[in-house]
């Protein structure tokens, strides 16, 4: 799923140190590196060379200096001259900051290089709490650890082969500093953080499908222009949140990006047609449209209704949870995919679906959107969930 390869990329390893195990974006991570020697090197798919005798070579064949280098040190200070007088207005100014910038890059390298030996030997500690001088917050779900049950905890976070690295006045300073609460605890309040809580409107027809369990997807209009020959997909430059569309647009071939919207893992509240009782009471504050309809049919008009789209949060009675979301052409569906949309009345999609999804367009965007038109939809999969606890 969409999240899951997301997630699976961040966990990568960026630090390599075999060439012939890269590729062009693995090279461009490890292309500057430092050596036994604490020299900086730089290294491509054909040479790898000393990143001060590579700029001796530039400035010797593009520019007409004769300097002569007395040593690796006098060598650096007139790379810090020519940047300073020169910038990156001159030839030998650009090499010099391309020589900064070999070298700045071999360090930025070698420490994330550092963290990753670490975490790949289970000794790199990522405390679930938040650090800060000024801001002692106790997050702890159930209670918080004492200095004995922390360094427990610290001994068993790391190999059986490794000695702690921190010692008890370390744990010490730790306690001062901030509180610590338990792993599971710590990843159960980092999920409801993350999980987002949105609405999502439904006519009375598909209300009382999701009501009866007949209706575990609904398919949503992607908006925005899209080209014909659209490719979708992830590409480094794509944002969080989003899908990357490649094609040829209106002012030539380029990549668009178009935001999801759900996420797997939201949790969605049913806006429905809904209005207030007859004769109100507390345990009866609201009553819904798709209720009356099965009760007495659309011809009970007692009620004044109010549109599903102003239906405020409180009077949510149906809770989704959003399982997967993708896109696709509307008529890439099965039988078994309007089945899932709750048309399992329906032996053909032809003969079924079709008909649902042109009620709910308006007659203006029949061409744009209707069934005829083929357009690009989200696929909002979901299940039914109780009504979250809200902090």
């Amino acid at each position: 799923m969409i999240q899951k390869w997301i997630e699976t990329e961040k966990m990568k390893r960026m630090t390599m140190d075999n060439v012939e195990e890269m590729g062009m974006f693995s090279l461009a991570h490890n292309c500057c590196y430092i050596d036994e020697n604490r020299n900086t090197r730089y290294r491509d798919f054909e040479i790898d060379i000393d990143a001060r005798e590579l700029a001796k070579g530039l400035l010797r064949e593009l520019t007409e200096d004769a300097v002569s280098f007395e040593s690796d040190e006098d060598f650096d200070d007139w790379m810090g001259c020519y940047i300073g007088e020169d910038g990156i207005c001159t030839q030998r100014g650009l090499i010099a900051t391309f020589y900064q910038n070999l070298w700045a890059m071999a360090e930025l390298r070698e420490k994330l290089k550092y963290y990753e030996d670490l975490e790949e030997r289970g000794r790199l500690l990522v405390l679930p709490c938040k650090v800060g001088k000024y801001e002692k917050r106790l997050v702890d779900l159930e209670k918080a650890m004492d200095e004995s049950t922390l360094y427990d905890w610290y001994v068993t976070s790391v190999t059986q082969k490794d000695t702690p690295v921190w010692t008890g006045e370390h744990i010490e300073e730790l306690l001062n500093d901030f509180y610590v609460i338990p792993k599971e605890a710590a990843l159960e309040k980092r999920r409801v953080k993350r999980m987002a809580i949105k609405p999502i409107l439904f006519n009375t027809e598909m209300v009382r499908a999701i009501l009866d369990g007949r209706k575990t997807c609904t398919r949503r209009i992607v908006k925005g222009a899209i080209p014909d020959d659209a490719m979708w997909g992830y590409t480094m430059f794509t944002p969080k949140g989003c899908i990357s569309c490649r094609g040829v647009y209106a002012d030539g071939y380029g990549e668009g990006f178009y935001k999801l919207p759900y996420q797997p893992g939201d949790i969605l509240y049913v806006r429905e047609t809904w209005s207030h009782p007859i004769v109100p009471s507390d345990k009866n504050r609201y009553v819904y449209r798709a209720d009356k309809v099965a009760e007495d049919g659309f011809k009970n008009e007692a009620h004044i209704w109010h549109p599903s789209i102003h239906m405020p949060k409180e009077a949510a009675r149906i809770w989704l949870k959003v399982t997967d979301v993708r896109i696709e052409r509307l008529q890439d569906m099965t039988d078994d995919d309007a089945e899932a949309e709750g048309c399992f009345d329906y032996t053909s999609t032809a003969l079924g679906f079709p008909d649902v999804w042109d009620s709910t367009i308006k007659k203006s965007d029949i061409d744009r959107c209707g069934w005829n038109a083929n357009p690009w939809v989200w696929v909002i999969e979901f299940e039914r969930c109780e009504k979250p606890k809200e902090e």
